[in-house]
């Protein structure tokens, strides 16, 4: 009976999978054709734990948007897989003797999606949008354009960018810049289509109707909370390089749920951490690299953590090795500051290995730190609130922390509140939070793109944790606008005495350097991934 009963299921489901016969009322030639056709697309589907959140760079900060900002449209120049930088747009430039003015000349066969000419004004017009006020608000970006010194870049006018002519475009620099041909390939930088952009007003970038490509990729479709989805452009000038037809990112918060539609072959990217790691790993499609992301505690000093004690009993309180190492599995590794490992050298030391551990896993030490602060905040009951964003590797990270600091730090309790990252950024920014698990990543090959974020008029937004410290200020501006700026081997020394004051300060905590575990698919390949820059999926390819 078993036999008959297994054999009658498999006849079942044969049937169920067989193709159903119906009349035939259409072109078989036609219906074979199609068919053809769409066999022969090459997609590539992408995994990511983060939604877009916006497509228009004045309001755009978070990694997910600025990939798919980088996806559509092109800049002035592009970064090579191994970090050098290369022509874009710009087809050459020349630089004058003082290092301060850069002309650069355009190619002209760059068009926006709607058949306009890329022109050296789009980049003019761009630039001085990003650095004026929008709907009352500034742009959180607005900021980069100061820390390349651009003339202008103070608020006092417009900025030191004009175009002498369609295709030849000057920018004035207060002073030279080391890393200011590599920042242009940021988003901030990119240009925009004045006359559609004023056209569409604050629709400007909020469907695919109201947004225009210039690069390797044309969006084609946008559902929020779903997915944002690419076509190749074939006005796109290295189209030849674009070997596939359609690009899409797909929201997947829950990566178990990611790596079934991976073995059911419906995404062919990606990223994972912790158990699946484990579970992934000896396949050939695993793959593991470190990036610039740091993961960090910003510490609201508006808040009982004002305490600087209190910070302190935390930082030393907390296992970053343990985090890295157990608990995201993914290649991150544990944190000793907040510039990350090979963002930067000097004379051949890396920043990391010249400013040496900060905030070391210390239990007594720890003890010490909380007995002082009970003293001083005048109780031995202290509850502190914790955000931190929906994706898995978030919420693994947030309740080891919440463990560490309750079991390692007696009478201090952790209230665990779980956001979207944009939910998470404004409770952030509006200061609703004692300590907030957040990221950054470089935007340049510079300790600056860390260190500026915790100057005291850095906006809420960069500088969450409120920190406020007149030597690590007057470090700062020194080192970034003053004659030391223009010193080398200065900046350096007092670059390396900021890291210093923020951590001993108890200012952040750093916790790890992101890794980046990530499965994918056997004859997908191009994809670039930058520790420094955004991750380019221009050159990707697929069998």
């Amino acid at each position: 009976m078993k036999k008959l009963l297994s054999i009658f299921l498999v006849l079942l489901l044969l049937a169920g999978c067989a193709p159903t016969t119906t009349t035939d009322t259409t072109d078989p030639d036609a219906e074979a054709t199609e068919t053809a056709d769409m066999m022969e697309e090459k997609v590539v589907t992408v995994a990511t734990i983060s939604d877009l959140q916006s497509l228009d760079q004045f309001y755009t900060t978070d990694g997910t948007s600025f990939i798919a900002i980088a996806s559509a449209i092109s800049g002035l120049t592009q970064i090579a897989e191994d970090g050098s930088v290369l022509p874009d747009i710009a087809k050459s430039w020349e630089v004058s003797e003082d290092g301060a003015t850069y002309t650069f000349n355009l190619r002209d066969d760059y068009k926006w999606s709607n058949g306009d000419p890329v022109t050296a004004n789009d980049f003019v017009y761009s630039w001085n949008r990003m650095v004026q006020p929008l709907d009352g608000a500034s742009a959180e970006y607005s900021f980069i354009f100061g820390a390349v010194k651009m003339v202008g870049a103070d608020g006092s006018g417009e900025l030191g960018a004009k175009a002498i002519d369609d295709y030849t475009l000057e920018v004035q620099l207060e002073q030279p810049i080391d890393f200011f041909l590599s920042l242009l390939a940021f988003p901030a930088f990119f240009p925009l289509n004045e006359t559609f952009v004023e056209e569409k007003g604050n629709q400007y970038a909020t469907s695919v109707d109201n947004f225009l490509s210039n690069g390797p990729y044309i969006l084609d479709s946008w559902t929020p909370g779903t997915e944002f989805s690419y076509i190749k452009n074939p006005d796109y000038p290295m189209s030849d390089e674009v070997n596939i037809d359609r690009l899409t990112f797909k929201l997947l918060k829950d990566t178990q749920s990611a790596m079934m539609a991976f073995d059911a072959d419906q995404v062919d990217v990606v990223p994972v951490s912790g158990q699946l790691v484990d579970i992934y790993k000896t396949r050939d499609e695993f793959n593991q690299r470190l990036s610039g992301y740091v993961w960090y505690l910003a510490l609201n000093e508006e808040k009982d953590l004002g305490n600087k004690n209190l910070r302190l009993a935390l930082a030393h309180a907390i296992d970053k090795d343990t985090i890295a190492e157990s608990v995201l599995k993914d290649g991150s590794i544990g944190a000793n500051g907040i510039i990350p490992k090979d963002l930067a050298g000097k004379d051949g030391v890396d920043f990391r290995e010249a400013s040496g551990t900060y905030q070391a896993f210390d239990l007594a030490l720890a003890q010490e730190y909380l007995a002082k602060a009970k003293e001083e905040l005048g109780t031995d009951q202290i509850t502190l609130s914790m955000v931190f964003e929906d994706s898995d590797s978030s919420k693994s990270v947030a309740e080891f922390l919440q463990s560490q600091i309750e079991t390692n730090l007696e009478g201090v309790t952790v209230e665990m509140n779980q956001q979207s990252k944009k939910a998470r950024l404004t409770t952030q920014q509006e200061g609703n939070f004692d300590i907030g698990l957040t990221r950054w990543g470089p935007d340049y090959a510079d300790p600056q793109t860390y260190l500026e974020l915790f100057l005291s008029d850095a906006g809420d937004y960069l500088n969450s944790s409120r920190y406020a410290s007149e030597s690590y200020d007057s470090l700062g501006y020194e080192a970034f606008n003053g004659e030391a700026s223009k010193d080398s081997d200065l900046r350096w020394t007092m670059m390396l005495e900021m890291e210093k004051t923020l951590l001993e300060d108890g200012g952040i905590i750093p916790l790890y350097q992101n890794g980046a575990a990530v499965m994918i698919k056997n004859g997908v390949s191009g994809i670039e991934f930058h520790p420094v820059a955004i991750d380019s999926y221009k050159h990707l390819s697929v069998e």
